[in-house]
């Protein structure tokens, strides 16, 4: 029961941070600034669209979770490592919304708690 619920606000998530990143001018400046290949900006955002409405949609569980899981992971990593290195790069996980403030250690707490979400979205 709770992994229905758990992927479809794991896909709202994933759908918010992919328009937001969409609307951001500065989207592509702000994910070089964290690490991100400049060529992969956009694909990522979408990507996100792509993955948020499967996950929303219920569409071919459990894999959009899993993947969901695997970029939260990594996105976590990054985080983590531009925290403890107090690096001045916001992370732009919600595009303009998220680009003005530093990476910190709520980010990581933030994206753990999604990676625990995207875990019960798995099941």
């Amino acid at each position: 029961m709770i992994g229905p619920a758990a992927r479809v606000v794991l896909g709202a998530v994933f759908l918010v941070s992919g328009v937001s990143k969409l609307r951001d001018p500065d989207w592509r400046t702000t994910a070089t600034r964290f690490g991100l290949p400049a060529v992969l900006a956009t694909p990522l955002a979408y990507a996100e669209l792509v993955l948020g409405a499967l996950l929303a949609a219920q569409v071919a569980a459990p894999w959009p979770s899993e993947i969901a899981l695997g970029l939260l992971a990594l996105f976590t990593g990054a985080a983590a490592a531009h925290a403890a290195r107090r690096d001045d790069v916001p992370c732009g996980c919600f595009g303009a919304g998220s680009s003005q403030a530093p990476t910190t250690w709520r980010t990581v707490a933030r994206n753990v708690g999604l990676c625990g979400l995207a875990v019960a979205a798995t099941l």
